[in-house]
């Protein structure tokens, strides 16, 4: 590191930098950076300072210091500046790294790499060398120009063991006159890396020749030719020496691995290409004798009849006579050269080649007979017997085999059609099998479709079903089409299609080419399908025709008769089959519909459900199921009847299919429970929206007999994108989230969640857990402190049952009060909480002042005759003063008006018991009703109290509400608190008292007691 001054001057520099550029510490001191620049680099130095000035940061330079010595040092600085606390540069901070190996391994690198590119580019220029002294000739001057070798040559070792140069160049300067190598090891001229190399057949180098007793006679030589290193490369045969490879360099240590490495790769390649001149100059020679011996045959060949052909072992055609060439729909000059399995099918090659094996291992056996099909140059197959025997070899030595067939086609045709219509045939009986037993109509189609692609060779087949009402046809089954169309496509009725012709047509409609076809125009086939030729026959299983089915061929094809009985039989099976399920159809349909509404029943809507979820197999998406059941409809049955009931029923199952897709399910599983099935959604979130739409849909009013009916709906909705999951688990778990969203008052759309199933999953499980806890003493009172907000100070608390069951533990109310009203349950349980509640407020009084206590009443209990003898005896068993106690009932009791709830209510306000109307504000209460009981408080809804502080219209409402309340007498309560401004805004709005988190949670009967008696304040 070094600190350098804007004057370029070193004002200080530590010893690790003064060791880097081989100077003292105080030596550099004064120092102008630019005299230990490199001269090169000191223009790049002065950039990289000026650019560590001009910004904030740092700059970075490699560049080269010299030592005293004149050595290079190559370094990589860091220029940054030090400033002053106001921000102005003082000096110049150059931290220096050596990066001298890293450049010197980049080097090696970078040489390897142009080394590798030279030798990729050679390649090709050795390989078209026309002979092995210019191939060698273009190794040596590669290795040279492109290798960086001072010399290369190649030699050749005599029977002597003595090497003869064959190649060289480069800067001999006399080395290589007269030049004396052996490869033998008993004589000083044999022990250089030449003859190393030929014993070895490895490459040896020598990389400082000066200091290797092994290459003393040569020394003289090498010091007039100015090189340091030799490597010498053996040019292998297989595994026999074929020649030496000999490069030279100029200093020493140059053969390291990697450029060793590429050099024998181009000594490998000189190599190969050696071997192939070698081996071409070989064939040409055979060319030459086994052209003369085939001179001599050509008049046997000529004058013989039959198609016959002379060939090499390896099935070369040597010559072929007139009778050949017409077999093959060629001329001589064509054939000539070529490999006769160039003219064999593909799929009986092997069965040729075995042949030929057969031959050679067994020349003497005779004749070898072979039926096989060539394939002509227009592409028509000939199917031929042909013999092969093997032919005396002339005084060449090379043997050729003699080849004749005889043409056999017609007759191989005429067995395959035999052989095809009884294959047909077959298929036939097969699908009629199939089509009395398979219940699948749909994979009935496509797989006579797949069986007519297998028996008729066809490359297109289709389905295609009428559609009386839009007057076209849908395509339901078919092959060689994109896969995305089958169940999608249409096609046009009438003369504008094939389909349409041949619907109205009484026979098969067979197309010999549909580019000329003068009958319809059908584009889909000609233009986007590219198909020629093709047949079609109309499908009726009744009265009313139910499609046609269609073969074609993208290339032109003759029809056969046995093509159309074919087609004809797979018709008429597919007809009875069509027929057969739509007599079974119509009986399922009355089996699996409600006959009320004419949805699906249960039966069916598990089919549904259980075909959604084998589809969620090889598609994505979800597969919803909503539960939905009308509240309160038996209020309809009981009051209206049940015609009106039914004509409710019926509207709401029209509403219900009319707000779904067509690919969705609507069922009615009986009474007024509805299930709808949704596939192929996105998520959670599109299933709520479903299921919150079917919740609106029911509620517009309807006209009924007795004028108009306004119903809700409450919907459970449940999804899944598992293929393993059960219709019955679905439908169970839906109907829990419905039972969830009765819970909350109905009216609602609630999601499945797995712990709905641990309170609603076996809703009489629960029902005895109701029972059973509190024999148990698995219940427990939580009291939340009201506040007074004209004092601040505490006045008394609500009563909060909780549920401390044994397995699933704290169970909230709302997953239970609602089954305890439904079952009747709390009756019981309401009547322990009342009692309970007097019991602990009676021991709350300090200083003569005593805490009262609200208990809510549910409509259930209003409806019990017992209610005001059960509320009498709390007070005067715990010796509890009326004016103390605080039942809180809902809007819906005061609503019901029924004789029950009124006498109830009246004989509670005569205990001198204190009334409230608890959630006030959601339901349809009216100033009438507030009248006419007396009631002593008001409790607004949590819901406004939410949106309070920032929502004006909510503050409208509760001001609106406060106001009323206060006009009638009664006192205004506030739920729900849990924010300061909240808080702020009531006491503004003079409400009289406030409960909620902001102020204190619901605690046990002790921990309120420390609260009452710390008077706290809110």
């Amino acid at each position: 590191m070094a600190v350098v001054g804007f004057d370029h001057r070193i004002r200080r520099a530590n010893s690790p930098f003064a060791r880097l550029v081989g100077r003292g510490v105080e030596e550099l001191r004064g120092t102008h950076i630019l005299d230990i620049t490199h001269p090169d680099d000191r223009r790049a130095s002065q950039v990289a300072a000026r650019r560590a000035r001009s910004r904030r940061g740092s700059s970075t330079v490699t560049k080269r210091y010299l030592t005293p010595g004149g050595d290079e040092v190559w370094v990589r600085i860091n220029i940054s500046l030090l400033r002053d606390r106001s921000g102005a540069p003082l000096c110049a901070l150059s931290q220096a790294e050596e990066v001298g190996e890293e450049r010197r391994l980049r080097q090696r690198v970078l040489e390897l790499d142009r080394l590798r590119i030279a030798l990729a580019e050679s390649n090709e220029a050795m390989l078209r060398a026309g002979s092995v002294p210019e191939l060698l000739e273009r190794a040596c001057r590669i290795a040279v120009e492109q290798g960086g070798m001072h010399m290369a040559w190649v030699g050749v070792p005599d029977s002597d063991g003595w090497v003869q140069l064959v190649a060289s160049f480069g800067g001999s300067n006399g080395y290589l006159d007269g030049l004396r190598i052996s490869i033998r090891d008993d004589i000083p001229d044999g022990l250089g890396p030449v003859g190393l190399a030929a014993r070895s057949l490895r490459p040896e180098v020598f990389q400082d020749v000066s200091g290797d007793d092994r290459f003393a006679p040569w020394m003289p030589r090498a010091g007039r030719a100015g090189f340091d290193g030799v490597g010498a490369l053996p040019l292998l045969n297989g595994d026999h020496l074929h020649g030496i490879m000999a490069v030279y360099a100029k200093e020493p240590g140059f053969f390291y691995p990697d450029r060793l490495a590429l050099l024998q790769r181009l000594a490998d390649n000189v190599a190969f290409a050696w071997r192939a001149l070698d081996s071409r100059a070989r064939a040409e020679t055979r060319a030459l004798a086994v052209r003369e011996r085939l001179r001599r045959l050509d008049h046997v060949i000529e004058r013989t009849g039959g198609a016959t052909c002379v060939l090499s072992v390896e099935l070369e055609l040597v010559q072929a006579n007139p009778a050949f060439c017409q077999m093959l729909g060629t001329t001589e000059v064509e054939v000539r050269g070529h490999s006769l399995l160039e003219f064999v099918h593909p799929d009986d090659r092997r069965l040729l080649r075995r042949g030929q094996r057969r031959l050679a291992r067994h020349p003497e056996g005779g004749v070898t007979h072979l039926e096989h099909r060539l394939v002509q140059a227009s592409g028509q197959v000939v199917h031929v017997l042909a013999s092969a025997t093997t032919m005396p070899p002339l005084e060449d030595g090379v043997t050729h085999l003699a080849w004749q067939a005889q043409n056999i086609t017609a007759q191989r045709a005429a067995e395959a059609a035999a052989t095809r219509r009884s294959a047909q045939q077959a298929a036939i009986a097969e699908l009629g099998r199939e089509a009395l037993g398979r219940q699948d109509l749909e994979g009935l189609l496509q797989h006579a479709c797949d069986l007519l692609v297998e028996q008729m060779g066809v490359d297109c087949t289709s389905l295609m079903r009428w559609q009386p009402g839009r007057g076209c046809f849908r395509l339901v089954a078919g092959t060689g089409w994109d896969r995305g169309r089958l169940g999608a496509a249409t096609v046009p009725g009438g003369t504008r299609s094939e389909a349409g012709f041949a619907l109205r047509w009484p026979t098969p409609v067979v197309v010999p080419d549909l580019r000329r076809e003068t009958r319809f125009r059908d584009p889909l086939l000609t233009d986007r399908l590219q198909l020629r030729s093709g047949v079609a026959v109309a499908i009726h299983p009744g009265d009313q025709p139910y499609g046609v089915l269609a073969v074609h061929t993208r290339e032109l094809r003759s029809i056969t008769p046995d093509d159309v009985n074919f087609l004809e039989g797979v018709g008429h099976l597919l007809a009875a089959a069509v027929a057969r399920q739509q007599a079974e159809e119509q009986l399922q349909r009355l089996a699996l519909h409600d006959t009320l509404t004419g949805l699906p029943n249960r039966s069916l809507l598990v089919e549904r459900i259980a075909l959604g979820l084998s589809r969620l197999e090889r598609e994505r998406g979800r597969l919803a199921v909503m539960f939905l059941d009308l509240d309160r409809f038996k209020v309809v049955n009981d009051s209206l009847g049940h015609s009106v009931g039914d004509d409710v029923l019926r509207e709401v199952a029209s509403r219900l299919r009319a707000i779904l897709r067509p690919s969705d399910t609507v069922a009615r599983l009986g009474g007024d429970e509805f299930v709808v099935v949704a596939e192929d959604l996105q998520s959670e979130e599109v299933a709520m929206m479903v299921a919150e739409r079917l919740a609106r849909a029911v509620e517009p009013p309807m006209q009924v007999d007795s004028g108009e009916l306004v119903v809700t709906a409450s919907v459970g909705a449940v999804t899944t994108s598992d293929p393993r999951a059960l219709a019955e688990d679905l439908l169970r778990d839906a109907d829990i989230a419905m039972y969830r969203a009765k819970a909350t008052g109905g009216r609602a759309a609630v999601r499945f969640q797995p712990s709905m199933r641990e309170v609603f999953g076996d809703r009489v499980q629960v029902e005895a857990d109701l029972h059973r806890a509190l024999r148990n003493g698995e219940f427990t009172v939580h009291y939340q402190p009201i506040f007074s907000l004209q004092t601040g100070i505490v006045r008394g608390a609500e009563a909060l049952m909780r549920w401390q069951h044994p397995i699933r533990g704290l169970v909230p109310p709302g997953d239970f009060i609602p089954l305890a009203e439904e079952t009747g349950a709390i009756l019981e349980i309401g009547e322990w909480v009342l009692r309970e509640a007097c019991r602990t407020a009676a021991g709350w009084a300090d200083n003569g002042e005593a805490a009262e206590i609200s208990v809510n009443l549910s409509t259930r209990q209003l409806q019990d005759p017992r209610i005001v003898d059960q509320v009498a005896a709390a007070l005067t068993d715990h010796l509890l003063a009326p004016e103390r106690l605080t039942l809180e009932i809902t809007e819906t009791a005061v609503l019901a008006d029924s004789l029950a709830a009124v006498s109830a209510l009246a004989g509670i306000s005569r205990l001198g018991v204190r009334l409230a109307v608890d959630d006030f504000g959601t339901g349809y209460s009216s100033v009438s009703h507030l009248k006419r009981f007396q009631l002593h408080q008001l409790k607004l809804d949590r819901g406004f109290v939410n949106g309070l502080d920032r929502d004006p219209k909510d503050a409208a409402i509760v001001d609106g509400l406060i106001r009323l309340a206060h006009a009638v007498g009664l006192e205004a309560a506030a739920e729900g608190v849990e924010r300061a401004e909240q808080l702020a805004k009531l006491r503004e709005l003079g409400c009289d008292l406030a409960q909620g988190f902001l102020m204190a949670r619901p605690a046990p009967a002790a921990e309120f007691q420390a609260i009452w008696e710390r008077r706290e304040r809110c």
